[in-house]
């Protein structure tokens, strides 16, 4: 248990609209704190970045597995936000990403 700690909303955080919570194996951010890369249940990766308006925006979203049942399990993303990495039980893929 958390000892009945209280859970509070982190508050002064950009939100970001639901990602198939559910669907997301993994998640990595970047250094600049503004760039969110999830791994899918699916096989999928994608990468959001934060806007100058504070919100997020989708970047990539690309399959990363061979097959429908893999997930990823995996994902970084380099400090320079330009490399997105995502790996399943048998597989790595790599995108090169527009700078931000």
């Amino acid at each position: 248990g958390d000892g009945g700690a209280e859970r509070q909303p982190l508050k002064g955080l950009p939100s970001m609209q639901r990602e198939s919570a559910s669907g997301i194996s993994a998640l990595a951010l970047g250094e600049d704190g503004a760039t969110a890369v999830f791994g899918h249940t699916s096989g999928g990766a994608s990468l959001r970045r934060l806007s100058p308006e504070h919100a997020w925006e989708r970047v990539l979203a690309a399959r990363g597995a061979h097959h429908e049942w893999e997930k990823v399990t995996h994902v970084a993303v380099t400090p320079n936000g330009r490399l997105l990495f995502a790996s399943t039980g048998d597989n790595m893929a790599m995108w090169s990403l527009p700078s931000s």
